[in-house]
């Protein structure tokens, strides 16, 4: 799950640096480049918005696992240290999936008014 989250942050990043860079392409005024830039920054937006559904679901998947785990650890008087990094990274994507549905939001609200 570590490396997964690990690999999402950087696939995040990625897309929110092109988003950045077609944004200041549609600032600079040239209608020509500016309508190109517009559909790369849709289809990276649509990009962001899949990743975002796929890390909940994974993210919602990773808890199931780490509650199995948990659960069974005590039924068995185990108290692996493994469960804690597996929650920690649970709680880490968590918050990264929460981020972006804000930014989603937030493109949302300043595309639509």
């Amino acid at each position: 799950m570590k490396s997964s989250y690990d690999e999402i942050l950087r696939g995040v990043a990625d897309l929110k640096e092109k988003m950045n860079r077609f944004e200041l392409v549609i600032c600079e005024g040239d209608t020509t480049k500016a309508e190109q830039a517009m559909i790369d920054k849709n289809s990276a937006a649509g990009n962001l918005d899949k990743l975002t559904d796929s890390l909940i679901s994974r993210n919602r998947d990773a808890w199931a696992q780490y509650r199995k785990f948990r659960d069974d650890c005590q039924r068995l008087g185990f108290k692996p240290v493994e469960l804690n990094d597996l929650r920690i990274v649970c709680e880490k994507t968590e918050r990264l999936a929460a981020d972006l549905l804000c930014y989603a939001l937030g493109r949302f609200k300043a595309e639509n008014g």
